[in-house]
């Protein structure tokens, strides 16, 4: 267990911890404080019924994956835009929220959830001249965007910290609908004086640019002889941990508008690891294999929900 699954879980313990806490009774003021006696209708009404509401807004994702080299490191190379990337997409979906004990509810989610991340690099290959055939550094721009859906469920502990104020945590998955679509582009920034004599395809020709959709978690640069995996499939499932945080705002009789945020840390990887040769300094004799290892896929939800007491 890495440092971060460990945090996510002592947060998670915590709170738990807080809502057994929550849930017992003020012995000395068994009617509450004269705080809890006044308070507006807002928080005091929602946390004693069930809840159902409607949800949407927008992911801000983040994507990280760890590429190990073996032999020359290669700072400049079009494979390096895989390390990372981040995008904004929409969600909506539906909230059950069920009472515990006071203060204490439990949430159950289900989710309508699109993931767009990319990023685009400069970068450097080997070339040549046409005429002297004298090897070149080659100035390039390394892009990719990567969309997927999911159908995201949640089980979530709900602990009111104010009448108003509210904090969940608990397990959710990601289930993948349809398929999972990366869009690569390798483009020459000096288009006027060298070209890419093939395509992905390897279609002959005079390209200054070259592109792909791809379904499966591949490298960026296009299959050559020295190639020594397919890459890999989007895995259909993932499992991670969800933290949020929340306010009540009563807009009518058992009606809320409620504001949230919410963390999405995911413990499952995107896809399993594999290795691709890095042929872009082949010219220069600079050979180096990359591993593509432990992709992960989080996002901070920014929503607005629609609570109706029932």
């Amino acid at each position: 267990m890495n440092k971060k699954t460990a945090l996510a879980v002592l947060l998670l313990m915590t709170i738990a911890w807080t809502a057994v806490a929550a849930g017992d009774e003020d012995v000395l003021r068994p009617s509450g404080s004269p705080t809890e006696r006044h308070i507006s209708g807002a928080g005091a009404r929602a946390s004693r019924q069930m809840i159902l509401g409607f949800e949407g807004g927008i992911n801000y994702s983040m994507f990280s994956q760890t590429l190990t080299r073996t032999g020359f490191m290669l700072p400049d190379s079009p494979e390096n835009v895989l390390e990372s990337g981040t995008g904004i997409s929409p969600y909506f979906g539906i909230t059950a929220d069920f009472p515990i004990v006071k203060s204490v509810g439990l949430q159950i989610r289900a989710l309508y959830d699109a993931k767009k991340v990319g990023r685009e690099i400069s970068a450097a290959a080997d070339g040549t001249n046409d005429f002297s055939f004298e090897i070149v550094n080659v100035p390039l721009t390394s892009k990719y965007t990567l969309d997927m859906t999911n159908l995201t469920t949640a089980f979530a502990l709900r602990v009111d910290l104010t009448p108003s104020v509210f904090i969940t945590a608990g397990p959710m998955a990601q289930f993948t609908v349809g398929d999972v679509k990366r869009n690569d582009e390798v483009r020459i920034t000096k288009a006027d004086s060298f070209y890419f004599r093939v395509d992905y395809d390897n279609v002959p020709g005079k390209y200054s640019s070259i592109g792909r959709e791809t379904n499966k978690a591949v490298s960026m640069l296009l299959p050559n002889q020295y190639a020594t995996d397919s890459g890999r499939v989007y895995s259909a499932a993932r499992f991670g941990l969800e933290f949020g945080l929340g306010a009540k705002l009563d807009i009518g009789r058992n009606l809320w508008l409620v504001p949230q945020v919410r963390y999405q840390f995911m413990l499952s990887p995107l896809y399993d690891p594999f290795q691709a040769f890095d042929g872009s300094r082949m010219l220069t004799n600079q050979p180096s294999l990359i591993e593509f290892s432990n992709p992960k896929l989080h996002s901070l939800q920014f929503g607005l929900a629609l609570w109706f007491g029932i």
